[in-house]
């Protein structure tokens, strides 16, 4: 009967590990997309807009993104929006504005 209890806890163990082990590389994922799509908006709004779409080098294989730019509501005001697209899960947008 001990045995039966222990290898129940055991199990229960494995499984919430596993499964919190999974949460902690979403959030690692989170992150990279955060830091890459923010400096990239950065770049732009600095260097100007040089390309629309491209990656984001080596180390960061599967992640690319996509520049929109449109005109906002309020004149000579640009729309910003950065698709930064992963190897897993959805896109993530960034959206800034630029005065022109």
């Amino acid at each position: 009967m001990a045995l039966a209890i222990t290898a129940g806890v055991v199990v229960s163990l494995v499984v919430s590990f596993n499964y919190h082990l999974g949460g902690a590389n979403l959030s690692r994922e989170e992150v990279i997309v955060a830091a890459l799509g923010a400096q990239k908006l950065e770049r732009i709004k600095l260097e100007g807009i040089v390309e629309r779409e491209g990656d984001f080098g080596e180390g960061y294989e599967g992640y690319s993104w996509t520049l929109v730019e449109e005109d906002s509501e309020l004149k000579g005001v640009k729309r910003l929006e950065l698709k930064v697209a992963r190897k897993n899960g959805p896109p993530v947008s960034f959206v800034s504005y630029l005065k022109r």
